[in-house]
């Protein structure tokens, strides 16, 4: 616990409404919500059909699922994948920031441009996972110029991150609460006949806690 989180979440809020800079960050969020479902059909002996992104802040999978409970899965990871992702990058970056260097950048741009190859099939969405690549590409900066220092201050970025993906993991899902018979509250009420409200509880309730145990850290 620290004044250090408090600076972090003030900060990536007030990034949530900084016009042109909001969008990398938010299209990173929605990217991990996307690849959420679409990695939850793989392990359930599904597939990824495509994904796609929009710049309004919303994106969807397309995916094929083997079962019924496969699709309840799916359907639930999405909100989930988000607050685990953002949680386990704080994580990393507070407790054990020696994972951070600059092969993992590497290899994480690598897996953005292998997910632009099997799942990418619009060019809105391409540009707005390029720019996804952006928020990665500065921790490999170092490599290629002597005039910025980037590595001192790598860690508490990718803190901001982890705490970016969180903050946005737990307001994301109160946007379902719009009237409207969308999104993946009103597919699992669908199919379980549970009402869409105890969905958004759950999700709200899984990324308050984990950016209390972000904050405990």
């Amino acid at each position: 616990m620290s004044l250090e989180f408090y600076q972090l979440f003030l900060i990536a809020f007030a990034v949530r409404f900084v016009p042109i800079v909001k969008i990398p960050f938010r299209m990173l969020a929605t990217f991990i919500h996307e690849l959420g479902h679409g990695l939850m059909a793989i392990i359930t002996f599904g597939s990824i059909e495509k994904i796609t992104l929009n710049f309004n802040g919303s994106g969807a999978c397309q995916y094929r699922y083997k079962s019924t409970i496969a699709h309840f899965l799916i359907t639930l990871f999405g909100y989930i994948s988000t607050s685990l992702v953002g949680y386990s990058i704080y994580f990393i970056a507070k407790i054990n920031s020696s994972f951070i260097t600059v092969e993992s950048f590497y290899g994480i741009l690598g897996f953005i441009g292998v997910c632009i190859v099997l799942w990418i099939r619009d060019f809105k969405t391409l540009f707005l996972v390029l720019s996804i690549a952006l928020v990665f590409a500065v921790g490999v900066v170092d490599e290629f110029t002597d005039t910025i220092n980037i590595s001192a201050y790598i860690t508490l970025y990718i803190q901001f991150l982890g705490v970016y993906i969180m903050i946005d993991a737990l307001i994301a899902p109160l946007h379902l609460i719009d009237g409207k018979d969308d999104g993946d509250g009103a597919a699992l009420s669908l199919q379980t006949r549970i009402p869409e409200g105890f969905w958004i509880v759950l999700w709200f309730s899984i990324s308050a806690f984990a950016l209390y145990r972000a904050y405990l850290l």
